[in-house]
């Protein structure tokens, strides 16, 4: 299990400093305006690995179901970013059990689905 924490926080607070009678207030916005007032903990189950895709769950959606992601590792750092976000656990179990479907959804355009012999049908 890994654990990513993400607190880009809107928030104002004040601190008392201990030789002040006043307060400091701060803002500190990292996220868009939309989101104020939160500190997001989202862990990571990883499913399976098969290098360079590894295939993880990642909470849940607003939706209630699962939120499954397939991760690619960078060519160079080999650090795991998301490739794509499937839309149900159908589609992750169809991407587990075939490999090529994976490439197939890799957006650099991966080699997938190709044969060593072309046979003709009118043969």
């Amino acid at each position: 299990m890994i654990g990513l924490l993400y607190c880009g926080i809107s928030l104002e607070a004040k601190l008392k400093v201990s030789n002040l009678s006043s307060s400091v207030r701060f803002r500190h916005s990292a996220f868009p305006s939309g989101i104020s007032s939160a500190c997001f903990i989202m862990a990571q189950t990883v499913l399976l690995e098969r290098f360079p895709y590894r295939y993880v769950e990642v909470g849940v959606l607003e939706n209630g179901k699962p939120d499954y992601r397939i991760q690619k590792a960078h060519e160079y750092t080999k650090r795991y970013s998301d490739m794509y976000l499937l839309d149900n656990q159908m589609q992750l179990l169809t991407a587990m059990e075939d490999f090529e479907y994976t490439k197939w959804l890799d957006p650099e355009g991966v080699p997938c689905y190709t044969t060593d012999t072309v046979s003709s049908p009118t043969k």
